[in-house]
């Protein structure tokens, strides 16, 4: 899971592009909301990592708990 040297680079190209039109808004004025850039494959393998790893945890606290799947 890795980008190449163009990919990093597109990837610049694209959120620079993001920030240019997002300065001419409202937002962009006041210094709200700014655009951030695209994740990379590593960020999106470690957010997934831990949405799985928060899964395994709660459903061990829920046995645990008594609590059926679906909720009370």
């Amino acid at each position: 899971m890795r980008w190449s040297e163009g990919e990093y680079m597109l990837a610049a190209a694209v959120h620079a592009l993001e920030v240019l039109v997002w300065q001419r808004t409202k937002d962009g004025r006041r210094g709200r909301n700014k655009p951030r850039p695209p994740r990379t494959p590593a960020e999106r393998a470690a957010a997934q990592r831990r949405r799985d790893n928060a899964l395994a945890a709660r459903e061990g606290i829920d046995r645990i708990l008594g609590i059926r799947e679906g909720g009370a």
